[in-house]
């Protein structure tokens, strides 16, 4: 299956769209009625991927004995009388011109055809030929070639042509894959993984009352994070900010929720954020000077136990999905650098041109996904390496398949959560959603995929 989308919903969206019609009223123009009688309107539901002059001669046989005899070409008009440009879908013709309302009103006409304005189309020739040239067009600008296009044999360019005219879609996908599929996954994969880099989470942090050494309170210091981050790589803008109000002595500050719940840093904000901040926007974080919780989080002194966390961590994911971290340790102290220095300058590029090394590697080669299960209590994380494949080596596992192993009791047996809300990189997607698809998209730059679940 494509990595972009997940199968089922691609397969779902596609057939959609494929299946996406509209109605329309036809009328004959009043300038070429021949007869004192009116003729009745003609109605038709045209599916929106085809063309309103391939349904001409059924049109001509309705208005024909209202109209003038000798016409050879007819053509449409919308109620405002402007000339509609065949060679666009029924549907792009239908979102600019018809959209005020249900039937479209089309207008017909038998003569003065406005060739100044709209293409000739004497026979349905001329409209597959317009159709593989339109086509043609499209690779082209896609990929830089026509090469696929021209390879096709003539039973596939037939029949790829025939599931447009016959509304064949089996017959049209079939072919079209071919083209399509080389088209999606790069632009929408690169596209989804900017959206997730790009995430953030706006934060409020104030300063705990247990640490306050003035009368007077300290502002509010708001910082708007990124969800791939961590906490205390900010650590030193916030003690800056609350220094004269806080205790002078204190070596590492700490963060909890407003409940009082220390964080632990060496998670990512957004992961964080789920977990215990989603109930409003700015998430409000206590930052707190003195007693340091070494019990409940682990100490932070600077930012290089950040950084060898981080490495540690991603060292510890991809042994989880491939069994080495060969291609880690072959990592230049440059490319090592680079890795750690885009997390930490939010520099996308420097990270992802070093982190495609390792994640593009995973399929076929993926034996299982690196997954952390997080919870509120005091077992924070599950983590399980669980396979990315179902026991049959060729259906990809599934988000749902994860939840039945591994917190069955979550689960009805109609397939849905029971009394829980899911989250991966702040969104919930569909239990049908694939490991590889969801490790590809939406994994933290340490390379765990992580999933937090909140009781309702």
């Amino acid at each position: 299956s494509n990595k972009t989308i997940p199968e089922q919903v691609e397969s779902e969206l596609i057939e959609g769209v494929w299946e996406g019609s509209v109605p329309i009223c036809f009328s004959l123009s009043e300038d070429d009625l021949t007869t004192l009688e009116k003729p009745p309107f003609f109605y038709l539901n045209l599916k929106r991927h085809t063309y309103l002059t391939l349904f001409s001669q059924e049109v001509r046989n309705h208005f024909a004995t209202f109209a003038p005899a000798f016409a050879n070409e007819i053509w449409y008009s919308n109620e405002n009388g402007h000339p509609l440009k065949w060679q666009f879908p029924v549907g792009v013709l239908y979102d600019l011109y018809g959209n005020e309302g249900i039937p479209w009103k089309v207008t017909v006409h038998f003569q003065t055809y406005p060739a100044d304005q709209i293409l000739r189309c004497p026979d349905e020739d001329t409209i597959k030929t317009f159709f593989h040239n339109t086509l043609k067009e499209a690779h082209y600008m896609r990929f830089g070639n026509i090469d696929i296009i021209n390879q096709l044999s003539v039973k596939e360019s037939t029949d790829l042509w025939a599931g447009v005219l016959r509304d064949e879609s089996d017959r049209f996908w079939n072919i079209n894959k071919q083209l399509s599929n080389k088209t999606i996954p790069e632009q929408v994969e690169s596209e989804l993984i900017e959206g997730v880099w790009e995430g953030s989470v706006p934060i409020c942090f104030s300063l705990s009352e247990d640490d306050l050494t003035t009368l007077e309170k300290p502002p509010f210091f708001y910082l708007n994070l990124k969800r791939h981050t961590y906490l205390t790589l900010f650590s030193q803008e916030v003690r800056n900010h609350f220094a004269t109000f806080a205790p002078a002595f204190a070596n590492e500050i700490w963060y909890s929720n407003e409940n009082g719940h220390p964080l632990k840093w060496q998670f990512p904000v957004g992961v964080l954020y789920d977990l215990y901040g989603n109930e409003g926007i700015p998430w409000k974080v206590t930052v707190h000077f003195q007693t340091y919780p070494a019990d409940q989080i682990l100490r932070c002194p600077d930012e290089d136990t950040i950084k060898t966390f981080f490495h540690n961590t991603l060292k510890e994911a991809h042994y989880m999905r491939f069994g080495n971290i060969d291609i880690i340790n072959q990592l230049s102290v440059k490319e090592s650098t680079d890795l750690w220095a885009g997390v930490l300058r939010d520099e996308s590029d420097r990270f992802w041109n070093i982190n495609k090394q390792l994640s593009n590697k995973t399929i076929p080669e993926l034996n299982s996904i690196a997954v952390r299960i997080m919870r509120r209590g005091p077992r924070i994380m599950l983590q399980e390496p669980f396979p990315a494949y179902a026991p049959d080596h060729t259906t990809e596992a599934t988000l749902l398949d994860l939840l039945r192993a591994l917190v069955p009791g979550l689960v009805s047996p109609e397939g849905n959560l029971v009394k829980t809300k899911l989250f991966v990189q702040g969104i919930s997607p569909p239990l049908d959603s694939t490991f590889i698809w969801l490790n590809q998209n939406l994994a933290a730059a340490d390379n765990f995929l992580y999933i937090v679940l909140l009781s309702l």
